[in-house]
C-alpha cells in the first residue's frame, strides 16, 4: 500500500497509531517487507498484515507455492523494469485470460495500470509476502534482493 493508505487502514484497524508507522523525520517507518511491529497487545506480522490487506481490498491471498512455478511465457508478459519498481510478479492467467499478479503493494492503483498498460491484460492482484515477491524476483528476473527501490526521506529545511 501507498503510505498513506498503509498508515490510514493500520489506524482504522486499529493496530497501529499514527506514530507507531512515521518516524520523528517523517520518513515512513512501517511497510509490508518491514519485520513485524512490537505492541503492547502482541506483534504486527507480515502474514497478519498481508490477510488484512487482502481482505479489505477483497482479493485473494497468493499462495506461497504459487510464485515457485511460473510459467516463464507468463514472467515474460510483464518487463523486469515493472516487476522490479513495483515489487510485483505475475502469476499465470486466470479463465478470463486475466493476468495474476503477486503484489507486496496491491493497493497502488498506479501499479495496477502500468502492469496492465506493459502487458495488454487486466490486472488481477493478489496480495503477496515481500520475502515471496523478493524470492520470485531474484529466480525470475535476476533482481538481487539488495535492488529493490530505496524510499527517500523528504529534504529537511536548514535554517541558515
Amino acid at each position: 500500500m501507498s503510505t498513506h493508505n498503509l498508515h490510514s487502514f493500520h489506524r482504522s484497524e486499529g493496530r497501529v497509531s499514527p506514530t507507531r508507522i512515521f518516524s520523528d523525520d517523517g520518513a515512513f517507518s512501517g511497510a509490508l517487507e518491514a519485520p513485524p511491529i512490537d505492541l503492547a497487545e502482541g506483534s504486527l506480522d507480515e502474514d497478519a498484515t498481508r490477510w488484512d490487506v487482502a481482505n479489505a481490498l477483497r482479493i485473494p491471498l497468493c499462495v506461497r507455492g504459487s510464485l515457485a512455478r511460473v510459467d516463464l511465457n507468463v514472467i515474460a508478459m510483464l518487463p523486469w523494469e515493472v516487476a522490479a519498481e513495483y515489487r510485483v510478479v505475475p502469476i499465470g492467467l486466470d479463465a478470463d485470460g486475466d493476468l495474476r499478479v503477486a503484489m507486496v503493494d496491491p493497493a497502488n492503483t498506479l501499479a495496477v495500470h502500468e502492469i496492465e498498460f506493459f502487458s495488454g491484460r487486466r490486472a488481477m492482484r493478489e496480495a503477496a509476502s515481500a520475502d515471496d515477491v523478493a524470492e520470485a524476483l531474484e529466480r525470475y528476473y535476476g533482481i538481487a534482493r539488495d535492488r529493490r527501490p530505496q524510499v527517500m526521506a523528504p529534504p529537511r529545511l536548514v535554517r541558515i
